[in-house]
């Protein structure tokens, strides 16, 4: 979280994991409970590794199984390029199994634009990196984005794997956010980080008379200012289809800059963020007394992978 350093953060994410490890199936049940109109499925370790095989066999593209077979004692990497080869094959809502869904999502307000793909910043326009977030991410089926992040976060697991590229990353204070004891940059490699670079070469690509030199400019070019709060609920645009929500939109409830516009209305809320704790009673008062069942809807978990409904 960028709200901590590196110390509180680590001390933090044991005590928060250990401590709401219980609440995990309740978050999965709810988010399915209160998008009853949606079909809800989780994925297990065998349903991630069929996604990546039909990635890379309807891609034509080896670097993802090398990728993935490389990343496979890396769990949270595979899950990293898992959610990004599913959002490019059937499209929808990836959410991590610790978010929990506070609101359904056709309670979005009205955007200007319908997206094809809608993601939220993970931190304020003034912190470095201002990258979007990426555990709770919807993009349509066989979306470019989500295919150029997927291809980006191969092409980087390789060349960390052949000459050690990015291993600087997980050099000082840093080291707490790598994984495998502080050796693999997960960040960097296939989590926000990279799909930040993926989001900012989209935009590039999408604006190629004037292209945004960093994701700042291009939050700033919609119109938010580091010194000025009235600025920071506006939706930034990426390319013709891809809107990006202002921070706090897919994190928790009390952020003061989404009290007008927004009406406090965030979808979701990461559990295990090490801001849980301020944050908690602003998503679960009023929340089912503890212990109370959450009704089950559809959802189905999948052991193995078929693509849903002969769609592809």
């Amino acid at each position: 979280s960028h709200k901590y350093g590196a110390r509180e953060l680590e001390n933090a994410s044991v005590l928060v994991h250990n401590a709401r490890a219980t609440r995990v199936a309740r978050n999965q049940l709810k988010c399915a409970a209160v998008n009853p109109g949606y079909k809800t499925f989780y994925y297990d370790d065998s349903g991630i590794d069929g996604a990546l095989s039909l990635a890379a066999n309807l891609t034509g593209a080896a670097k993802i199984r090398r990728a993935t077979d490389a990343m496979q004692d890396v769990p949270v990497a595979r899950a990293d390029m898992a959610r990004l080869a599913l959002l490019w094959l059937v499209g929808g809502w990836w959410l991590d199994a610790d978010v929990a869904c506070l609101d359904d999502v056709d309670s979005l307000p009205t955007l200007a634009r319908t997206p094809s793909c809608l993601l939220a910043w993970e931190g304020a326009v003034k912190d470095e990196p201002s990258s979007p977030l990426n555990w709770a991410v919807a993009c349509a089926p066989r979306h470019a984005l989500a295919l150029a992040a997927l291809l980006e976060a191969s092409d980087r697991v390789l060349r960390f794997i052949e000459r050690r590229a990015f291993a600087d990353r997980c050099r000082g204070t840093r080291g707490v956010f790598c994984a495998k004891g502080g050796s693999v940059p997960v960040l960097d490699l296939t989590g926000p980080a990279m799909l930040g670079d993926a989001l900012l070469s989209y935009a590039k690509r999408a604006t190629p008379a004037s292209p945004p030199a960093s994701l700042r400019a291009l939050r700033e070019a919609a119109g938010e200012r580091a010194d000025d709060a009235s600025t920071w609920d506006v939706v930034s645009q990426v390319g013709a289809d891809v809107l990006v929500m202002p921070y706090c939109f897919f994190r928790s409830r009390g952020c003061g800059h989404l009290q007008e516009r927004w009406q406090d209305r965030v979808l979701f809320h990461h559990e295990f963020d090490t801001a849980w704790r301020p944050t908690f009673f602003h998503n679960y008062l009023g929340d089912d007394e503890p212990g109370e069942e959450v009704p089950r809807r559809r959802h189905a978990r999948r052991t193995t992978w078929d693509p849903p409904d002969g769609e592809l």
